[in-house]
């Protein structure tokens, strides 16, 4: 498969980046979105904890947001890229978004599973793809747009909650590394099921 061969057929490490599913609960729970230079500070969580209402909400943010939580479905999907990987080679690994770091932007290939509101890093990315990934801070739901088309263009959003069998929308797209040696792979989608 051309797609696969160039994500794991080099002589590059292939990370399969999972997300952060404590950085996606404080999110909603601060209705807010958190950047990647707030998620990459060395004084997160405390640098976004100040929107939470009480002493005890932050400290209990505070404990979740330290803990590296993901989701089933995220690792289901790393555990058959990483076993489809072994066709080409042995060199990938799941990582935890939270352990990257810029270094290996520009040296190494990616597959990340997840939004933005998982893995920050995909903040690095975005910019380069047809479609952006909305996400609304007050209810934490994401929608796609079409970039080219604008603000008259389609937008497609989910038909139900996060865990609900609905009509739901990804974005798969292949995209280069930081310095162009590589590539990553994101695939974003709106609900765990997308």
């Amino acid at each position: 498969n051309p797609l696969w061969a160039r994500v794991f057929g080099n002589s590059q490490q292939t990370n399969i980046v999972v997300g952060d599913t404590s950085l996606v609960m404080l999110q909603n729970a601060l209705h807010t979105d958190i950047s990647l230079e707030q998620y990459l500070s060395h004084d997160y969580p405390r640098n976004v904890l100040g929107a939470a209402t009480s002493k005890d909400v932050v400290e209990i943010l505070g404990e979740l947001a330290a803990r590296q939580y993901t989701g089933f479905g995220d690792l289901n999907a790393a555990l058959s890229i990483l076993n489809l990987s072994r066709r080409y080679r042995d060199r990938a690994v799941i990582r935890f978004a939270r352990n990257l770091n810029i270094r290996e932007m520009t040296t190494e290939n990616f597959v990340m599973i997840g939004s933005r509101r998982a893995i920050p890093w995909n903040e690095l990315f975005e910019r380069q793809l047809g479609y952006v990934l909305n996400s609304d801070p007050v209810s934490g739901n994401l929608s796609i747009s079409d970039k080219l088309a604008g603000r008259g263009g389609p937008v497609y959003r989910t038909s139900g909650d996060q865990n609900s069998a609905g009509e739901t929308y990804a974005v798969a797209a292949l995209v280069p590394n930081l310095s162009g040696n590589g590539c990553v792979f994101l695939l974003l989608g709106l609900t765990m099921a997308g």
